[in-house]
């Protein structure tokens, strides 16, 4: 299953869409069926992080798809060989505060940007 997302991953990256948007929705959905994978992989915590941390998928989080934070953030708290990489995510989560807030993201911003 996981060769099989790299090969979807890799057509999303390199085909020529319609419109960016199109592609950023490619991206988004991409990101959806990847959870199911990554979070029952046994290195699947390393590799979600690896490409929602990616610009161009990060970009396509924040416009259109903050939900997906949460399991970035799940992520991270269960991962804790990508600690320099979390700092810069708990940015992402302060920038986003304003218009996305769930349990696992407020929880993180309570602790790393208010306190």
């Amino acid at each position: 299953a996981l060769e099989e997302l790299n090969r979807v991953k890799e057509i999303v990256d390199s085909k020529n869409f319609s419109s960016p948007m199109n592609q950023v929705q490619s991206r988004i959905w991409l990101m959806h069926w990847s959870l199911f994978i990554f979070f029952n992989h046994d290195n699947g915590r390393t590799q979600i992080i690896d490409l929602f941390n990616q610009d161009k998928y990060l970009n396509a989080i924040q416009t259109n798809a903050p939900h997906l934070l949460r399991y970035l953030a799940t992520a991270f708290i269960v991962n804790k060989r990508r600690r320099p990489q979390f700092k810069e995510f708990i940015k992402v989560i302060q920038q986003e505060q304003y218009s996305h807030e769930d349990p696992i993201t407020e929880f993180l911003a309570c602790i790393y940007v208010n306190y």
